[in-house]
């Protein structure tokens, strides 16, 4: 909300600023001054005028007034121009660092070969421009170019297989779904004759363990 008002009238006073940073920054502290000091002038808070108080001595109507002035300040315009100028530089620094909307842009060229004919299939390049959807997602320069490579690469490759798609062998869905039911079915049938087998090398196992404690208990005959 800052960032509006403050950059709107830097821009409308001096123009687009030749240089960015430290010069952009004193021209929106500028337009903060001017705008808190122009407003804290007509403003009664924090320092408050002085309180006129007409006191009538001797009969109500025939009788001397006199204006007493008690409280507030003489310079109360002044004081408050002041502070709220000092308070609109404030904002003015908010604003100069805030609305920043930080961006990635990620150029991606992707070639495609046959490497069987040593040729070259498909070629084209893509220009993605990423930043955060909102101001809560995460800004790291990083992550945008992550994000930024992920869909140029997903462009690419999807603009690749809708130029080639007649080129590409059919295969109905149907065929696939048989393929992938015979081979889950053969993989199963593989697992049980594995531990079918493990079971009978177990048993296999415990009959030369017991033929060999009778072969030891066994004597030579005299």
């Amino acid at each position: 909300f800052l960032t509006f008002p403050i950059r709107f009238g830097s821009r409308t006073l001096y123009g687009r600023p030749a240089h960015s940073g430290i010069w952009s920054g004193l021209q929106e502290g500028s337009v903060g001054i001017l705008l808190g000091a122009l407003l804290g002038s007509q403003a009664h808070d924090p320092f408050e005028p002085p309180r006129k108080e007409v006191i009538t001595i001797g009969h109500p109507l025939l009788g001397d007034k006199i204006t007493k002035i008690t409280g507030g300040n003489e310079d109360y315009d002044v004081n408050n121009a002041l502070f709220w100028g000092l308070t609109g530089l404030g904002f003015s620094v908010l604003a100069h660092h805030g609305g920043y909307n930080p961006e990635a842009v990620v150029y991606l060229t992707l070639y495609i070969y046959d490497a069987s004919k040593r040729d070259l299939v498909w070629a084209n390049r893509v220009r993605v421009k990423v930043g955060p959807e909102t101001v809560w997602s995460p800004a790291h320069p990083e992550d945008l170019i992550l994000y930024a490579v992920n869909e140029a690469s997903r462009i690419l490759m999807k603009q690749f297989f809708e130029e080639q798609q007649e080129n590409f062998i059919a295969f109905p869905w149907e065929r696939l779904q048989k393929i992938r039911s015979e081979t889950e079915e053969a993989a199963q049938k593989a697992q049980e004759s594995a531990i079918k087998s493990e079971l009978e090398a177990n048993r296999a196992e415990l009959a030369a363990k017991k033929a060999l404690r009778i072969y030891k208990k066994m004597r030579p005959l005299e």
